[in-house]
């Protein structure tokens, strides 16, 4: 799945989703004109397409040992909005290392104050704070007493290569967050053209609505039993809801097109006549 991901892109997204709105008004035009052969095709490729999606969603294939028996749940299906601000949060958070001499500094962009300096050596022993830019660092003791210039100096040449560049850093959380934002819309879109096929498999609209839901439900239930360190996620099953809810309306209004389409020719073809 997150080799997918890598795939993801605004443009490769809006490309499939044109590509679906094309393959569901073919399916819709020949459903017209079939009478009933689209029916008996959809049910068996639902079937199939269920199996696939179970196997390759919910089935630990290809994944890697150590987490037999792991199982967790995310019950807030809106846990990913606030993932967005902890990554543009971590951008500036300060970052604790050891230099090559064994002791140990916390770096931050801007001066910290008493009380997270307090935080910080509550967690470990730091014996430097510093802060500012790669090219013009201030280091001070824990306590915000300066250091003498020569012992500042040594601090700064053993931490060369070891502050990010902030700009830098900012670019790596926008990478995650676009990995974050792809990941659900891939969830949305996955479901798009399982919902197309279901509508044109059932004849009513209960089965047509609910059959995207319930598959989400059944793929995220097989990740907690098979406990391989998957996390099962509400989040996946409404965004899943609203990708199959989404493709019952495209669907619908295909299928309402060719319908309007084919009445106007056939008016067309008898004022003619």
């Amino acid at each position: 799945m997150w080799r997918v991901l890598f795939y993801a892109t605004p443009v490769s997204l809006v490309l499939a989703l044109l590509f679906i709105a094309i393959a569901t008004l073919a399916v819709a035009w020949t459903s017209f004109h079939s009478r009933g052969g689209v029916s008996r095709l959809a049910r068996a490729t639902l079937v199939i397409a269920s199996v696939g999606y179970i196997a390759i969603l919910a089935l630990p294939i290809g994944e890697g040992g150590g987490y037999e028996g792991s199982r967790s749940i995310q019950w807030d299906p809106l846990s990913f909005l606030k993932d967005i601000p902890l990554e543009l949060e971590a951008v500036k958070s300060p970052e604790g290392s050891y230099l090559s001499d064994g002791r140990s500094v916390v770096h931050s962009y801007e001066e910290l104050s008493q009380a997270e300096r307090e935080k910080w050596s509550n967690w470990e022993e730091y014996d430097y704070f510093a802060y500012g830019p790669a090219e013009n660092l201030t280091v001070t003791y824990p306590d915000g007493n300066t250091v003498p210039p020569d012992e500042e100096q040594a601090v700064i040449d053993q931490m060369e290569g070891m502050v990010p560049d902030e700009e830098q850093k900012m670019e790596a959380a926008m990478e995650r967050i676009e990995l974050i934002l792809a990941e659900k819309a891939v969830n949305a879109l996955l479901f798009v053209p399982m919902a197309v096929v279901a509508f044109h498999a059932f004849s009513t609209w209960a089965p047509r609505i609910l059959f995207g839901p319930t598959l989400s439900v059944v793929i995220e239930a097989a990740q907690w039993a098979m406990g391989a360190g998957r996390s099962t996620e509400t989040g996946d099953v409404l965004l899943n809801t609203v990708g199959s809810l989404g493709g019952t309306l495209l669907a619908a209004g295909s299928c309402a097109i060719v319908t309007l389409a084919a009445r106007r020719t056939k008016r067309a073809f008898h004022a003619e006549a």
